[in-house]
């Protein structure tokens, strides 16, 4: 398996978990069964969040997928809080 350099990547073979050798390969493979989907989904949450984080440590701007009217990148609460009194509005609803 050839991982590329630029690659942020983690795998544990049977040893790094099981280091007294206590499963047998047919355990240690039900266990990589019912749990690979799920290793693969955290590893890849926890990098999206250390992503994040590091864009801010390092003061590197993230562009948002909102805007307001004049364009301007608005956080997506922002969007939320706009949507519902938009919505308050259309249905003609006072203050």
């Amino acid at each position: 398996m050839k991982i590329p350099e630029n690659t942020l990547w983690q795998y544990l073979e049977k040893e790094h978990l099981d280091p007294d050798n206590e499963l047998t390969n047919d355990q240690w493979q039900a266990f990589v069964d019912e749990h690979e989907g799920e290793f693969g989904e955290r590893a890849s949450v926890m990098g999206q969040d250390m992503m994040e984080n590091f864009k801010i440590e390092n003061n590197i701007e993230v562009a948002s997928e909102f805007t307001d009217d004049d364009g301007n990148p608005i956080s997506e609460d922002e969007q939320g809080r706009a949507d519902a009194e938009a919505d308050r509005l259309d249905k003609g609803e006072d203050e």
